[in-house]
């Protein structure tokens, strides 16, 4: 775990830094694949001014559900105030993003999700790249454990504020950077189309599942389920619903194949 990369007197958190890198190349990868499926230099122009929305929704979603997520936690040793929810901020940039894109293209629902899918590919990469600075940080490792992969961090983390000793634990943040660079190339090789659909159904399962893995605090919204095991559902069941759809109005045309 290196939370902190110095440069002369300055000290950088490599949570920030891999988060900062994670986004720059999303966004060069929206760029790249945007040029290489020949959509329009003025339609890419007015995606771009979707950007600022997504950001925004992301930030505030990740914040206001980490919040509501540990209601009432903010004196236990082991909570970290101003930490952030990657489902959170997924649920609340959609939203801002499916109403800024029908104000500003004045399309309707179909649109935004063939423009929805461009983003998709940069949004694996950058998340991805935010998992690994939770590495780095010490944020969302996994339960003790004597497996070869387990991982040691030092006294003074998290980790080591919660259990009160320093143990071996998963590496939870790098099973999941891994699952998402998988995803992120199968998204550029091998699928063209129903992108958003494909991810909502193997993020929604994997986060699911690998919540069962994660031993740092995970909130107090259930006695059962973690928040982000509920969001999963929320994921799960928008895929299903966002199938439905597909079935049933066929947003997809062949033109709209080609050019995603």
């Amino acid at each position: 775990m290196y939370k902190y990369i110095e440069i002369g007197n300055s000290k950088i958190p490599t949570f920030t830094l891999c988060i900062a890198l994670g986004v720059c190349l999303g966004i060069l990868v929206f760029f790249i694949t945007s040029k290489r499926n020949k959509i329009d230099k003025e339609y890419i122009d007015k995606l771009c001014v979707l950007i600022p929305f997504l950001f925004l929704g992301g930030i505030f979603g990740a914040m206001i559900f980490d919040k509501i997520a540990h209601w009432g936690e903010t004196d236990a040793p082991w909570y970290k105030p101003g930490g952030i929810s990657y489902s959170g901020g997924f649920i609340l940039g959609t939203i801002c993003f499916l109403i800024s894109h029908m104000c500003i293209f004045k399309k309707g629902f179909k649109t935004a999700l063939r423009d929805g899918e461009l983003f998709i590919a940069p949004l694996l990469i950058a998340h991805a790249f935010g998992r690994i600075g939770c590495f780095m940080g010490g944020c969302c490792y996994g339960k003790p454990s004597d497996s070869i992969f387990a991982v040691t961090f030092p006294e003074g983390s998290l980790q080591h504020q919660q259990y009160g000793y320093i143990t071996p634990v998963l590496p939870t943040q790098l099973f999941e950077a891994a699952f998402l660079l998988i995803l992120f190339g199968c998204m550029l090789l091998f699928i063209k189309k129903h992108r958003i659909l494909i991810y909502l159904f193997a993020y929604g399962f994997f986060r699911f599942g690998i919540e069962f893995l994660r031993g740092d605090n995970r909130g107090n919204l259930s006695d059962v389920f973690s928040p982000s095991q509920l969001t999963s559902f929320i994921f799960i069941i928008s895929a299903i619903a966002l199938l439905i759809y597909t079935i049933k109005k066929k947003p997809f045309d062949d033109e709209t194949a080609k050019e995603l």
